[in-house]
């Protein structure tokens, strides 16, 4: 909401209005829900891909979903994505023009992630949908989420991936191959803003990449 809701709405950077998708379970909650609203968020709902897609329009993803929450941790960078590769078989599906990636920096500092409690946050998801790592806050308190440790957080983006042409039933072959490439996309993104943007320390263990079996790294 804080770093790319604007940017959603006025259509930075494509040069229109684009639509983030975010987990189902945060629209239960009173006016989070609404906020997320205004500012361009959808559900991660298969229907609600294919609406906008079949219209032309602009998604935003975090392929790695709730599960890259949970798994998030302030002592290394890393990204996960499904085994299926869903976000990548829909844009073939639909023929979009291309993936744009987008890489957050420093997005984990604002926490420190608690050992030992990776069971308790697997359970809290399987249980209401809500990816809760356990986590210290501002001052060292315990789970103040809005009290976050000062953190200089960017954005950066990538090069624009060419996805193809339009195929209502892509090979695992052409889906593999685009992730391929997305993934050296969003790679060559990540080292050329690493050192401007991580502390030398993380900069120095680069990108890990989890990718999923079913729900299991």
């Amino acid at each position: 909401m804080f770093f790319l809701g604007k940017k959603a709405v006025v259509g930075e950077p494509i040069g229109r209005e684009w639509f983030a998708m975010v987990a189902p379970a945060l629209f239960r909650l009173p006016i989070l829900g609404e906020g997320l609203l205004l500012m361009n968020g959808r559900r991660v709902d298969r229907r609600v891909f294919d609406s906008i897609l079949s219209k032309g329009g602009s998604v935003a993803v975090q392929p790695g979903g709730v599960r890259e929450q949970i798994m998030t941790t302030h002592k290394q960078e890393q990204v996960v994505f499904p085994a299926k590769l869903g976000f990548i078989r829909q844009a073939i599906q639909h023929g979009v023009d291309g993936l744009l990636p987008c890489y957050v920096f420093n997005e984990t500092q604002m926490y420190r992630r608690l050992p030992g409690f990776d069971k308790l946050s697997e359970w809290i998801y399987r249980t209401t949908g809500f990816g809760l790592p356990l986590v210290t806050a501002r001052f060292g308190i315990p789970m103040a989420g809005l009290l976050p440790i000062p953190t200089d957080v960017h954005v950066r983006w990538g090069q624009p991936v060419e996805v193809g042409p339009k195929d209502p039933e892509p090979t695992d072959e052409r889906v593999e191959a685009l992730f391929k490439s997305y993934l050296a996309a969003l790679q060559e993104t990540f080292d050329k803003h690493k050192d401007e943007c991580l502390a030398p320390e993380l900069a120095s263990k680069g990108l890990k990449v989890i990718r999923l079996e079913n729900r299991k790294p």
